[in-house]
């Protein structure tokens, strides 16, 4: 491996900007967290030579580092050890760092994020130490900095415009456009971890219910302890004796603890009388305050455990399916015939335990023999992978849409669940009374037909049709006006991240048959598709307005790969060879070949390594086994490319990456029949084995990728059901896992920021068969996650993250989406 030192130029003395000095602590922070475990602690800085001028990607010379969108001022120090020094190259933010010694094997992972300490969670450029609330974004504040703080021209506080911010009316990140960076369901600015009531807008204030909504009308999953009160504060406030204003005023306070709400939240119940909402501000724990007096819905009745909780059963005195928390306070949809049991969405419940609010002596008697419960799957944002829903809940407001087939009624939202009626075809339907719930393909309702209660499909995404429709649409023949492939290509300029993947755009829909990879070009220009039959295709982006190119080049091409400069596309056929084409040229230059149809291929970040792996476990025992080679190309002249290693593995190689530097080549490999798998780790230098490890089996579906990140270290790799961060100085990590599943695709998002998130796009066979398309970010549980019914076979995203490529066989499709949502 090269030893050549850096050639730094400096152009500026750093006496002539603004002092160094002021800035040399924090940056040498920066600096010695990125060197890591290998500085020891004792270590002195060497000297900070200077700063260097339009820097346009923080790296050495062997090192590439991180393009910049914009030239930075970059400061370097150096660092002594006993055995030999090294540089670290450090933005003038301290926000960017880079090692620079190519001696030290484990300080190939690229640019690294700040440490923990120096984190910044919620994106807001505020780090989290001095970060008054870490995982909300906000701004600067000389009491509480990094909260939101709200103005006339940015009403959300979160220190990007509302002129410039794609989701105003939430707090969020200016590397996410104003919008969050964690799971916020409900979009007011605090994350669902923390939110109190994660499925309502609410505020995010001192000393009130964290994201709760300020009328006190908060419902949540999280129980009110016995210690926990509401308040309402104001100066001489009038105490009546009802809920009405012309009565007579009993008393004036300021303040009183909130006993009950009335249903318009305009009344709030207290020890001593009511008070008018608006006459104060509420305080301290308003979330699942007791409703009273609720407005008349299906049955205008709610009702509420008279203890700790409630026992749900299937029928009066049956099996127990379910318990009522306290703090939760539920619509009643119907009582059995004497009144001493009462049925809502998820059972039946013994009225001598609950407590009733409003209008509960109109309840309809429904027959426990047919009225089924069933706990509600809620669906996923702007209903993704499903038809969107026309009706919504009341009485008599749908009907069935044939006119000549029953619609089914079931005991709980999914085609396996037990039948327990129909409902006439063409007839009204009584009660709409809960949902909607999604469960692939189909969105179900409970509804209320006769003495009946169950769930009903009202749509199927598979045949594009509705099976209900709401009373005042006129759809006599029910069939959808859903578009399956919008062209939305202003979401092209928005960068994919986690708070609004899980409503995409589709920017394009691809006819292929059975595409099984998809691979961008170096700028995102040109999308490269593989068909399973050997053909490439070539389309041009963003829009993809004109039809693809199909390469005709004499073979069957089995795996593909851009050079890093966009110049050359690699192609290995199933006959073994490797070739190069020549983009600009339209020609094609013969590298080498490998025994065996080529199963991958790889360019190293600098363009002047290509990996190239093979074997078939189909094959006849002679190509049975793995291959790798590993080329340095001379790009005057590729066909006279060095070869640097070329190994034979015991099986099949899967899948193999270059690590973010460069400095090292992952192959994964498995045999089915044996069931083994492993791990295995080239210098890209020298071509020598380095490392390698045994893996969990997975079906044949072994596999690595660079990390993105160093917190993920060089390599992610695929173990039974489980994703592994492998970093080659530490131990290895598991961050991903799905019991029994198997990950048989995966792509990472480059990160828009240091130390911000990973998105990660994953293909995932399920025990049960199903094919699932996952976007999660691999640095943090508590961020959002899309999860899609589709099932691809290899996914890219554009080396700009603002489109992500889906190449999808069973479809005969490639699916480009882009950002949507907010």
């Amino acid at each position: 491996m090269s030893k050549r030192k850096p050639c730094l130029v400096i152009i500026f003395l750093a006496c002539l900007l603004n002092p160094l000095e002021s800035q040399a602590p924090d940056l040498e922070d920066a600096a010695r967290a990125a060197a890591g475990w290998h500085l020891p602690a004792e270590a002195p800085v060497s000297s900070a030579t200077g700063i260097l001028a339009e820097s346009t990607a923080l790296g050495c010379e062997e090192i590439p580092g991180l393009p910049l969108p914009d030239p930075l001022m970059v400061t370097r120090f150096e660092f002594a050890r006993p055995d030999a020094s090294f540089a670290v190259h450090v933005t003038a933010d301290g926000a960017l760092a880079q090692v620079c010694d190519e001696r030290f094997s484990s300080l190939g992972n690229g640019v690294q994020p700040a440490p923990r300490d120096l984190a910044d969670s919620d994106g807001d450029g505020i780090r989290d130490s001095a970060d008054a609330c870490p995982q909300v974004a906000g701004s600067f504040s000389a009491e509480r900095s990094g909260c939101p703080q709200p103005s006339r021209a940015d009403k959300d506080g979160d220190g990007t415009t509302d002129a410039r911010d794609r989701c105003p009316a939430q707090a969020g990140a200016a590397a996410a456009d104003g919008c969050s960076l964690m799971r916020d369901a409900d979009g007011d600015g605090a994350p669902d971890h923390a939110d109190l009531c994660p499925a309502q807008v609410g505020v995010i204030e001192e000393d009130f219910a964290l994201g709760c909504p300020r009328d006190g009308s908060g419902k949540s999953s999280q129980a009110r302890e016995l210690g926990d009160l509401c308040q309402i504060i104001g100066t001489d406030m009038p105490v009546y004796a009802s809920p009405d204003a012309g009565v007579e005023v009993s008393a004036h306070v300021n303040s009183a603890t909130v006993l009950g709400i009335s249903a318009a939240l305009d009344w709030l119940q207290a020890r001593d009388g009511w008070l008018k909402a608006e006459g104060g501000r509420l305080h301290g724990a308003c979330f699942n305050i007791p409703l009273v007096h609720p407005p008349p819905d299906f049955s205008g009745c709610y009702m509420r455990p008279g203890g700790n909780f409630v026992n749900i059963r299937q029928a009066p005195h049956g099996k127990l399916v379910a318990r009522l928390q306290r703090q939760e306070q539920v619509a009643v949809l119907g009582m059995n015939a004497d009144g001493s049991w009462l049925f809502f969405r998820e059972g039946w419940a013994s009225r001598s335990a609950l407590e009733l609010t409003g209008d509960c002596a109109l309840l309809p008697i429904l027959n426990p023999a047919r009225a089924a419960s069933g706990v509600l799957r809620f669906c996923p944002p702007d209903y993704a992978g499903f038809l969107p829903p026309r009706i919504k809940p009341g009485l008599a407001n749908a009907r069935v849409v044939s006119g000549e087939y029953n619609n089914r009624l079931r005991a709980a939202p999914e085609y396996a669940a037990e039948l327990i009626g129909e409902i006439p075809a063409g007839s009204l339907i009584d009660a709409v009374l809960d949902g909607p719930a999604c469960q692939a393909p189909y969105v179900w309702w409970q509804v209320r037909s006769g003495e009946s209660v169950g769930w009903t499909v009202e749509s199927d995404i598979k045949a594009y049709h509705y099976y209900l429709a709401p009373v005042e649409a006129d759809s006599a023949d029910g069939d959808s006006a859903f578009i399956a492939l919008s062209q939305e290509t202003a979401a092209a300029h928005r960068l994919i991240h986690s708070a609004n993947i899980a409503s995409p755009q589709v920017l394009a829909g691809l006819s292929i048959p059975a595409p099984v990879d998809v691979a961008w070009s170096a700028r995102g220009e040109r999308l490269a598709v593989l068909s399973e039959r050997g053909e490439v295709r070539l389309f041009s982006g963003p829009d993809f307005a004109q039809p693809g190119q199909t390469l005709d080049f004499g073979g069957s091409v089995s795996a593909m790969a851009w050079s890093p400069d966009g110049d050359w596309l690699a192609l290995g056929d199933s006959d073994g060879s490797i070739r190069l084409l020549d983009l600009a040229a339209l020609s094609m230059l013969g590298l080498g070949e490998l025994a065996g149809p080529v199963h991958g291929l790889a360019w190293s970040g600098m363009g002047d390594n290509l990996g190239a792996i093979s074997g078939d476990e189909a094959l006849k025992l002679a190509r049975r086994a793995g291959m790798l080679k590993l080329w340095r190309i001379d790009r005057a002249e590729p066909e006279a490319s060095d070869l640097l290693a070329h190994y034979h593995t015991p099986y099949p190689l899967t899948a193999l990456a270059f690590s973010f530097d460069g400095q090292w080549l992952a192959v994964s490999g498995e045999s089915r029949s044996p069931g083994r798998a492993a791990l295995w780790i080239v210098a890209s230098g020298s071509g020598e084995l380095a490392y390698s490890k045994a893996l969990i089996p997975s079906d044949g579906q072994a596999m690595v990728i660079a990390a993105p990140a160093a917190d993920l270290g060089d390599f992610v790799y695929s173990s039974g059901d489980s994703l592994w961060a492998l970093d080659l100085g530490g131990a290895d990590r598991r961050f991903y896992h799905q019991a029994g599943a198997i990950v048989t695709s995966a792509a990472f998002r480059r990160q828009s920021l240091p130390g911000a998130e990973s998105l990660l796009a994953l293909a995932a066979l399920s025990p049960n068969g199903e094919r699932r398309l996952s976007i999660v970010n691999a640095l943090n549980p508590h961020s959002p996650r899309a999860d899609f019914a589709l099932a691809p076979a290899g996914l890219a995203f554009s080396p700009d993250g603002r489109s992500l490529a889906i190449a999808e066989p069973s479809g005969d499709r490639v699916i480009v989406l882009g950002a949507g949502g907010e």
